[in-house]
């Protein structure tokens, strides 16, 4: 299972109503980047690279901007576009 190009657009936004600045919008798309310009089947991001890069962004709080309220945020969006 994958988030698409399409539901990822959703997250940003609901991120945003969930009191995400443009900031820290950008510090999820910088880190998720990657993955959703992979094409063909490996298009979007899975549930590995979800997993991946919420764990780096908890072990590496002083090279990016979100709390962790906001990285837990981010991953309950993700989620449930799986």
């Amino acid at each position: 299972m994958r988030v698409s190009k399409n539901e990822f657009h959703e997250v940003r936004n609901s991120l945003r109503y969930k009191g995400f600045s443009d900031r820290d919008v950008g510090e999820v798309e910088k880190l998720f980047r990657g993955d959703m310009h992979e094409s063909g089947d490996h298009s979007g991001i899975d549930t590995k690279e979800i997993e991946g890069g919420l764990k780096w962004m908890r072990e590496n709080m002083s090279k990016h901007k979100l709390s962790e309220k906001k990285i837990n945020t981010l991953e309950e969006s993700l989620k449930k576009k799986l």
